[in-house]
């Protein structure tokens, strides 16, 4: 790692990183994972990897204002243009909502970035193919996920990921009230499950870990299997 985690932090960051070093391993062994770089699109997701740490570079000088002593000049000066105290909580939620987002998303693209694109056959004892699926490179996250249950069976990562909350900020299914937020998985927004503004935090941070958790571990056991040393 990078950077050091402490306490809960680094507790979801070790159980993170034994269940995608589980799952690239599966993977390898399946031949469902690719070995090589350097293409003009690798520097490409190098600039969108770039932009999301920015966004979050931003989003934690902002967490520090807040919860700095000089919120109350920080406050004086927004409110000569009319911004409020509600106004100025609601952008930085709306920021934790899409840098959120953005992680979710982050993720699928490295998983769809090392996946080869082809067709996985599941066969029995006798070597009968029984069921095929194919990464297209298409899927959404919901759905890939659904089919690395059906290549690597029991890998965890599904069990790792609030997919439902994905669905919900990608659809602008939630809305907040009463200091809870408010999140539907579907369009007629029935149902909807709630969590206080603290467990959303808690589930801001835990995607961000996961996410920077196969960025480091899980594409660098990779490159470790490219040059043989795992």
């Amino acid at each position: 790692m990078t950077t050091t985690l402490k306490g809960r932090d680094a507790e979801y960051y070790e159980t993170y990183k034994k269940v995608i070093i589980s799952l690239i391993d599966d993977l390898i062994k399946k031949d469902m994972i690719k070995f090589w770089y350097g293409t003009p699109e690798d520097a490409n997701s190098v600039k969108v990897v770039h932009g999301s740490v920015n966004t979050a570079q931003r989003l934690q000088k902002l967490t520090d204002i807040v919860d700095d002593q000089n919120w109350q000049d920080f406050e004086k000066d927004l409110a000569k243009y009319g911004l409020t105290d509600p106004d100025i909580a609601g952008i930085y939620f709306d920021l934790l909502v899409y840098n959120m987002l953005i992680q979710f998303e982050l993720l699928k693209n490295m998983l769809l970035k090392v996946l080869h694109k082809k067709v996985y056959k599941q066969t029995d004892t006798v070597g009968k193919v029984t069921a095929k699926t194919k990464i297209d490179g298409k899927e959404p996250l919901g759905k890939l996920l659904d089919k690395l249950e059906i290549i690597s069976p029991n890998n965890g990562l599904k069990q790792c990921i609030n997919n439902d909350l994905r669905n919900a900020i990608a659809h602008f299914w939630y809305w907040l009230e009463n200091v809870q937020f408010y999140y539907a998985n579907n369009s007629d927004l029935k149902n909807p499950k709630t969590l206080t503004l603290a467990q959303f935090l808690i589930e801001f941070k835990k995607q961000g870990l996961l996410t920077k958790c196969f960025g480091e571990d899980g594409i660098g056991r990779i490159k470790r299997f490219k040059i043989g040393i795992v």
